[in-house]
């Protein structure tokens, strides 16, 4: 694969496109955004009407499975075939780096 390198005794390293690393991070942010209203909402006893709660989980559960399904697909699109133990989108600078 263009643009990839792996070495067991080396940081592995995969540049993706930028529009890619923008599909998951946006996902991510979104998650994260739905995630902390839920925890605020509960950590603070907030009132809210149990449907409007439920609104904000259903809310955030299509906003994981999101997220879930951009990390499926990058891993897809740019570790297919390559063992990965585990791996990390540095959204700074666009790398995919992983462990065999």
């Amino acid at each position: 694969m263009k643009g990839a390198y792996h070495d067991m005794n080396t940081k592995n390293v995969i540049i993706v496109t930028e529009e890619d690393r923008n599909t998951v991070q946006s996902a991510d942010v979104a998650c994260s955004a739905h995630r902390d209203i839920i925890t605020f909402i509960l950590s603070n006893n907030i009132d809210i009407p149990a449907e409007r709660f439920q609104a904000y989980q259903a809310e955030y559960e299509k906003k994981f499975s999101a997220f879930e399904q951009a990390k499926e697909d990058l891993q897809q699109k740019y570790l297919a075939g390559i063992p990965a133990i585990n791996w990390n989108l540095e959204y700074a600078t666009c790398e995919l780096t992983y462990n065999v």
